[in-house]
């Protein structure tokens, strides 16, 4: 099921859901708001259409029949050609630890049903835009380091960096404000949108797994006890 609206192909919503209640509500909600909408039930069909038509956002459902919005977006970010297509999570399950799945397969958001349309387009909103100025920002380098936000990799003298979704988001707001200290509210607004209540150990796991693989670079990350995590 597709619908077509009068607005710029880089302003096209892939939606994936296998209700069809979902499908059209949402599907309403966003055309009438501008959006141009692919909307599809299933993976292969969602994966058919990435081949063939520009998008700019994906929103996904994970329980799908067959193969799941998780292993869904795990394809679409393991692709060169989509890495970087922001992903928002629909879905009924909403525990801390599904949102927190959806997040480390590389999701910018996660929202959970039943859902209210009209947040359901401000959430949209708000991650094209939150999208399009890491993309104007493109690079930064910091002496050997160089952190790439539009390709989402980063290397240290040359070598490329092998980071999880969440450790390169980390890098990325530590290294933005580097000499300013980031508090843990922060840095979970960064990494969840500030919609995941977990706790402080889990972001300093995190932390401890990315330094583990930074070498020497790692010393200009430092813990400000009381405070939270500074990019020196």
């Amino acid at each position: 099921m597709q619908s077509h609206h009068d607005t710029p192909p880089q302003e096209t919503i892939l939606l994936v859901d296998d209700d069809p209640d979902v499908l059209d509500l949402v599907n309403y909600h966003l055309t009438a708001t501008g959006y141009r909408v692919l909307a599809c039930p299933e993976f292969s069909e969602a994966l058919n259409l990435l081949k063939t038509t520009p998008v700019s956002l994906a929103v996904l459902d994970i329980m799908l029949p067959g193969r799941s919005g998780l292993e869904l977006c795990r394809q679409i970010k393991a692709d060169e050609t989509h890495h970087d297509l922001p992903v928002i999570f629909l879905s009924a399950r909403g525990s801390e630890e599904d949102r927190i799945l959806g997040f480390e397969c590389g999701a910018e958001d996660y929202i959970c049903k039943p859902f209210s349309p009209r947040e359901l387009v401000m959430r949209i909103r708000s991650v094209l835009r939150r999208v399009r100025d890491r993309r104007a920002a493109d690079n930064l380098v910091i002496g050997s380091l160089v952190v790439d936000f539009k390709r989402r990799y980063a290397t240290n003298a040359g070598k490329t960096l092998t980071l999880t979704d969440t450790e390169f988001r980390l890098l990325s707001a530590l290294a933005s404000k580097r000499g300013q200290i980031l508090n843990r509210k922060d840095l979970l607004a960064e990494l969840w949108a500030g919609r995941v209540e977990t706790s402080s150990r889990t972001l300093d796991t995190h932390i401890s797994r990315m330094k583990d693989k930074l070498g020497p670079l790692s010393e200009r990350i430092q813990t400000v006890y009381g405070k939270g995590y500074l990019f020196s």
